[in-house]
C-alpha cells in the first residue's frame, strides 16, 4: 500500500512539473517566435516604404543593426525585370534574385516566405509590383536551437526532478511506512493476545455446561466467542496480505481453485435453497497466491450465500478475455438501487439492511485487499432492482 501511494504521488509530481516546464518553455518558444515575426513585419515595411532602404536613425546601436540586415528587392511587371538591388546580400546573386522574384509574381504571391527568406510587395499602380526578400535563416537557426534547447531542458529537467522526488518521497514517506506498519503489528499483536482469553472464556463456559447444562446464556457466549474468534481470523487475513508481498505467487490454476471452493458450498446450496451455478474455462491460469484466492472466492461466495434472495440461483462465470481472466458472480438482491456498490468493499461498512446478518463487514475489503495484492480489480454493481453483479479481473499468465 504505501510502495502504491509512494509511486501515485511521485507520478502526480512529474505529471505536475511536465506541465510547468511546458507552458513555460511553450509560451518562451511561442513569444519568440511571435517577436521574430513581428521584427520581420517591420523591417520589410521599413523597406518597402523607403524605397528598399533602411533611414538613417539616431540610435547608433540601431543602424549597426539594421545596416547588418542581408536583403534584395526586386522591381518587375508583366514585361519583365525592371530593377534587381542585390547589394546588400551575398550568397543571392542578381540572377537568382530575379528567378525567385519572377516566380512569386507569376503566382500572386503578395506576401509570405520562401527557403529562407521572408518577403513582402507593394504595387505602385502603374502594374510594377516592388518585392523585397529579407534573409531571416540566422533567426530561423536561432529559432530552431531555442526549440532544440527547449525540448533538452525539459527533459533534463524531468529527469533531474524524477531522481530528486524519488530519493526524497522515500524521506518523506517514512513517517507514513513506519506508522502504517505499527498499526499492522498492533492489529497483529492484538489479535494473537485476545486469542488467549476467548479460549479461556470458551473452557469456562464448557465447564459451566458440564455442571448446570447449556442454557440460552451458555448458547449465547459460544456465539460470541465464535464471532470474534472469525473477526480476529479475517483482521490478521487482512494484515498479512501486504506483508506476504508477491514472494510467494506462482502459476496456478485458477479453475480448479475456483470448483473447489464451490463445491465447499454444497450443502449449503441445499440448506439455505440458493443453488450455484457455474460456467467456467478450464485451465485459466493466473500468477498469485492459491490461499489467498481460494480466500477471495470462498469470500464472495459466502457473500451472496448470505444476502442473495432465496430460492434464487446464483450465477458464477470464470473465463478468459484477453490478457485478463474475468470472475462475475451475479445473485438476486433487495437491498440496493441501480447504480455502483464499490462503497462494499470499505472497511467494517455495514448497511442497515444487513444488520439482521452475521458479520463484521471485513470480509469484501479483505477480497479487494487480495485483488490490489495480484495486481487485479474487483467491482460491484447492481444493475438492476433485483441483481447484483461481483466482478473480478485478474492478470492471465501462461
Amino acid at each position: 500500500m504505501i510502495k502504491k501511494l509512494r509511486r501515485r504521488f511521485i507520478g502526480i509530481s512529474l505529471l505536475s512539473i511536465f506541465l510547468v516546464l511546458f507552458l513555460i518553455l511553450g509560451i518562451t518558444n511561442i513569444v519568440s517566435i511571435a517577436s521574430f515575426q513581428t521584427r520581420t513585419d517591420e523591417l520589410l515595411i521599413t523597406l518597402l516604404n523607403n524605397n528598399g532602404e533602411f533611414p538613417e536613425s539616431d540610435d547608433k546601436n540601431e543602424n549597426e543593426d539594421l545596416h547588418s540586415t542581408r536583403y534584395f528587392t526586386v522591381a518587375l511587371n508583366e514585361s519583365g525585370i525592371l530593377h534587381v538591388d542585390t547589394t546588400n546580400i551575398v550568397r543571392v546573386n542578381t540572377e537568382e534574385a530575379s528567378m525567385i522574384a519572377i516566380e512569386e509574381y507569376k503566382n500572386n504571391v503578395k506576401e509570405g516566405s520562401i527557403d529562407s527568406f521572408a518577403f513582402k510587395s507593394i504595387d505602385d499602380g502603374s502594374g510594377a509590383r516592388f518585392y523585397v526578400f529579407l534573409d531571416i535563416s540566422k533567426s530561423v537557426t536561432t529559432l530552431n536551437m531555442l526549440f532544440n534547447s527547449s525540448i533538452i531542458i525539459g527533459i533534463a529537467g524531468i529527469v533531474l526532478f524524477f531522481i530528486v522526488i524519488y530519493i526524497f518521497s522515500r524521506i518523506a514517506f517514512k513517517p507514513v511506512a513506519d506508522s502504517y506498519k505499527k498499526q499492522k503489528l498492533f492489529i497483529t499483536n492484538a489479535s494473537h493476545e485476545l486469542k488467549t482469553p476467548l479460549a479461556v472464556i470458551s473452557a469456562n463456559n464448557e465447564v459451566i455446561e458440564m455442571e448446570h447444562g447449556e442454557d440460552e446464556w451458555t448458547n449465547s457466549t459460544k456465539k460470541q466467542i465464535a464471532g470474534m474468534t472469525e473477526l480476529i481470523k479475517r483482521l490478521i487475513t487482512l494484515s498479512k496480505i501486504d506483508e506476504e508481498g508477491k514472494e510467494n505467487f506462482s502459476i496456478i490454476n485458477l479453475s480448479d481453485i475456483l470448483v473447489k471452493v464451490k463445491d465447499s458450498f454444497k450443502s449449503l446450496e441445499i440448506t439455505m435453497n440458493k443453488p450455484i451455478h457455474i460456467e467456467l474455462e478450464d485451465n485459466l491460469t493466473v500468477k498469485g497466491n492459491p490461499k489467498e484466492l481460494s480466500e477471495l472466492f470462498s469470500i464472495l461466495i459466502e457473500n451472496s450465500m448470505k444476502y442473495a434472495v432465496e430460492g434464487k440461483p446464483i450465477d458464477i462465470s470464470l473465463k478468459r478475455k484477453k490478457k485478463a481472466v474475468i470472475f462475475t458472480l451475479k445473485n438476486g438482491s433487495t437491498n440496493f438501487k441501480p447504480g455502483n456498490l464499490n462503497y462494499l468493499f470499505e472497511r467494517f461498512y455495514r448497511s442497515n439492511n444487513d444488520s439482521s446478518k452475521a458479520g463484521f463487514g471485513i470480509g469484501l475489503s479483505i477480497a479487494k485487499a487480495i485483488c490490489e495484492n495480484h495486481r487485479g480489480k474487483i467491482n460491484a454493481e447492481c444493475i438492476s432492482e433485483d441483481e447484483v453483479v461481483f466482478t473480478v479481473v485478474l492478470p492471465y499468465a501462461k
